[in-house]
């Protein structure tokens, strides 16, 4: 009988490679096909102009929090999930990297596609929820063999791997490299989906400079026929253009947003007198962006 830990730490491992591969996945979904609706779940409206989702899929996506975007990633998930569960377990190995590395394999009474695919589709079912994940651990932690809901299911058992089995992989140092590279991959992509992952916004202004009399101080007043990108990565906010490329914003309480551009000069994009800019925050962990109150310059200076 192997330690409840090792089976625990397993799933870990397997959690971690499998997030890997679905960041990668929406990555090359999105460079490929221009399917992925990252970031940019909500679509703009009122008088600063129309936005819109930069997807092939935008029709879905057009709702802040629409159910499609959820049902999208679900997908994309599932697929990843059966075919990781299947192909690792229908190899030599019999076991999933996780249980390989912390040597355990998956025994059946009936080792066929069906009886692999109906295991790793309840398994799904019960790890995308917390109380699903706790459930199983449950019954494990109970069970004098170690099964659980979809392992009593499927009639598969996890045990111990034979030290008679042949070695097919290599030990310690191999894996340790495969996980390692596999689990830091998905920063590296989510940097560029982030980069990637931005919404045009089109005013009926340009951008042009008054003069407000104070030494690196200048103010951004947007005039016609001009297209700003708006970037959110990293907790800052990137605007680009033609002839600005802004970075390090800074949005005070006066609703003032200040950033530098690409000769280190401060700007201010908005004044507490004008209230150009106004930010709003759609969740704690995707886009805030900034909405224009279209107002004159002459008619701000003279506040």
């Amino acid at each position: 009988m192997y330690k409840l830990w090792k089976r625990t730490f397993a799933f870990c491992v397997d959690a971690f490679l499998l997030t890997g591969l679905f960041v990668i996945a929406v990555y090359l979904l999105d460079s490929l096909f221009n399917m992925a609706p990252v970031y940019n779940l909500f679509s703009f409206s009122g008088g600063a102009g129309q936005g819109s989702l930069s997807v092939s899929l935008r029709g879905f996506f057009e709702a802040e929090k629409s159910a499609f975007v959820y049902l999208y990633y679900l997908a994309i998930i599932l697929v990843l999930f059966l075919a990781y569960e299947y192909f690792f377990q229908h190899s030599v190995l019999s076991a999933t990297p996780g249980k390989y590395l912390f040597r355990l394999q998956v025994v059946y009474q009936e080792k066929t596609l069906w009886s692999l695919l109906i295991r790793a589709l309840l398994k799904f079912l019960f790890c995308i929820t917390v109380f699903g994940v706790a459930l199983e651990f449950f019954i494990m932690y109970f069970h004098k063999k170690r099964r659980t809901i979809h392992d009593f299911v499927a009639g598969s058992e996890v045990c111990p791997r034979e030290a008679r089995n042949k070695r097919v992989l290599p030990k310690g140092v191999g894996w340790f490299f495969l996980i390692a590279v596999v689990t830091l991959l998905p920063y590296y992509f989510a940097n560029q989906l982030a980069k990637q992952s931005y919404t045009e916004i089109k005013y009926s202004e340009t951008i042009s400079i008054d003069d407000i009399g104070k030494e690196l101080y200048e103010g951004i007043w947007v005039n016609s026929n001009r297209t700003l990108t708006f970037t959110y990565l990293n907790n800052k906010l990137y605007i680009h253009d033609s002839e600005y490329d802004f970075s390090g914003f800074q949005y005070l309480p006066d609703h003032t947003l200040m950033c530098r551009d690409r000769n280190g000069d401060t700007i201010i994009l908005a004044r507490k007198s004008s209230k150009q800019l106004t930010v709003s925050q759609i969740t704690d962990n995707t886009v805030r962006y900034y909405e224009y109150t279209k107002q004159e310059p002459e008619e701000a200076l003279r506040k």
